[in-house]
């Protein structure tokens, strides 16, 4: 019986599984099952971790005056932060673009939650990327440490053939402005509003004089 919990008709088992849930038929010793339990646990571990390892992330904020995001990820204010909106249709406003979820415990699952692992159960309805499951839930949370952050992800399946470290993600919600850090070069800033031209509107971020934080102000003023 504990080994039947362990595995389902729902779902067709990989070879590895398949030789540990014939060892249950044929009765373990207890040493027998704690090692069996461990081997497939690992495996199962090891599945979940490729499956998540074979998505991409694009990371985004609610924010533009974080001054540590603009230290983190800005050069030390010498870069830009681009504003898109989020409209109808677009990546932006799709099942696989949320906010990230902030908690102060790691997530925990077992053998019933990988069962009913919309991935790998056929009978399971609707497309894995609804809801909460093991896959949305390693994506889409993060240590509350990162609070301040207010992240919001888009996450994109990779192909099977792609491979690269890296990737070019071309973002269908509209541009709507480019924010200028403290210390953006002048040549960049030239850069910027000569190929996007008039197609957006241009902030400059200032360093607070009473806050710890950033004012945001029209380029032109």
């Amino acid at each position: 019986k504990n080994g039947d919990k362990l595995f389902s008709k729902n779902i067709e088992l990989t070879e590895v599984e398949a030789a540990i849930y014939q060892a249950y038929k044929n009765k373990p010793t207890q040493e027998e099952e704690i090692k069996m339990l461990f081997r497939l646990t690992e495996y199962r571990n090891n599945q979940i971790q490729n499956a998540v390892q074979s998505h991409r992330v694009f990371s985004l904020s609610e924010d533009w005056d974080q001054i540590l995001l603009w230290s983190h990820y800005a050069d030390n204010h010498s870069g830009v932060c681009l504003g898109y909106e989020r409209s109808e249709g677009s990546l932006l406003s799709s099942n696989m673009c949320r906010p990230v979820r902030y908690r102060k415990r790691y997530l925990r699952y077992d053998h019933s939650d990988y069962l009913n692992f919309p991935e790998r159960n056929s009978t399971n309805s609707g497309p894995w990327q609804d809801g909460f499951n093991i896959i949305t839930n390693a994506l889409f949370t993060k240590s509350e440490d990162w609070f301040y952050e207010k992240e919001w992800r888009l996450v994109q399946r990779l192909l099977i053939f792609d491979k690269s470290v890296g990737f070019n993600l071309e973002i269908d919600a509209p541009l709507r402005c480019v924010v200028f850090g403290c210390m953006t070069p002048k040549e960049d800033k030239e850069y910027v509003q000569s190929t996007l031209g008039d197609s957006v509107r241009y902030f400059q971020a200032w360093k607070s004089k009473e806050h710890h934080t950033l004012d945001i102000y029209p380029l032109e003023e």
